[in-house]
């Protein structure tokens, strides 16, 4: 594939269109065929790796994982009993299209986190129980490549 390696960033060009646009198409096919191939290894890379680190050819691989939550508004409508949908209503976080409004929630949290009667022990019992219930946890595992840095003395 014939390749123009293109410098610098300036306006002026001294290339014509005729030789970079076909240039620019080859290269962006290229690009996108690496990042499928990158994407297989990545996730080989991953699947392979029983530790944390591991390094070879000069390079050092590190794997972590994490995990992302994010809240089913769809689950916590239908699974909020009578008691905590009335809560909902009074602090308006259930709106007239039925969705969660995360402010209002939050705010409720911290207003039963800063009682202390059973009552609002009770309905921070129940608010937490659901919310686990209605939490999706998604684990995402990162893979960094990079050189090794050499040692200077």
């Amino acid at each position: 594939m014939a390749r123009i390696k293109i410098e610098s960033t300036d306006v002026v060009s001294t290339h014509t269109l005729d030789e970079l646009i076909p240039a620019y198409a080859e290269n962006k096919a290229m690009l996108e065929d690496y990042k499928k191939l990158c994407s297989v290894e990545n996730e080989e890379i991953k699947a392979l790796m029983t530790e944390d680190t591991y390094e070879t050819g000069g390079y050092k691989a590190t794997k972590s994982v994490s995990s992302r939550d994010s809240l089913n508004e769809d689950k916590v409508l239908a699974t909020v009993d009578d008691e905590l949908r009335e809560y909902f209503n009074k602090n308006n976080i259930i709106k007239t299209k039925e969705y969660i409004d995360i402010d209002n929630l939050e705010s409720l949290i911290y207003a039963l986190n800063n009682k202390q009667d059973d009552e609002s022990k009770r309905l921070k019992d129940n608010l937490i129980s659901l919310l686990d219930k209605c939490t999706d946890r998604k684990e995402v595992v990162t893979l960094r490549i990079g050189k090794i840095k050499k040692e200077t003395k």
